[in-house]
């Protein structure tokens, strides 16, 4: 059985998102890999996870503890009360197949590549990215 869970609005006399989550990701081990599907017509950042969503898009996202996951959840659920969305995003376990759905392709791995890029602190300069002009070289 997939575990999946849909984040919108919370409406009064249901469970949170959080309580959703706790119920459907029982027992999952971390980290996890999770397919994050955007119902929203615009982009939202996800740093909690080190996840940017663009709009109608489905992406790829590895959470490495629960605490994060929470965090996430949190987040998506206060965006969707702010502006009165039913349903913004859902979160299945698993890396969904992209090939099997157009709105995932090549942009879903791309934002996952993204996503996963270490931060260039600035202060050692072994980390420094020739080819990117916002790196810095030494401290």
């Amino acid at each position: 059985m997939s575990r999946i869970i849909e984040i919108g609005a919370p409406v009064s006399g249901e469970k949170s998102a959080n309580d959703a989550l706790k119920e459907a990701f029982e027992g999952a081990g971390y980290p996890l890999d999770v397919t994050i599907e955007s119902h929203l017509q615009r982009a939202i950042a996800l740093p909690e996870i080190g996840v940017y969503l663009p709009a109608s898009k489905r992406t790829f996202a590895t959470i490495r503890n629960e605490d994060a996951f929470h965090r996430a959840v949190s987040s998506i659920e206060q965006i969707a009360a702010l502006n009165g969305y039913q349903k913004i995003v859902t979160i299945e376990e698993g890396h969904a197949d992209p090939a099997a759905d157009g709105a995932a392709g090549a942009d879903a791995t791309e934002t996952k590549s993204r996503a996963k890029k270490p931060a260039n602190s600035g202060a050692d300069a072994s980390t420094h990215n020739a080819s990117d002009p916002n790196s810095k070289q030494g401290a």
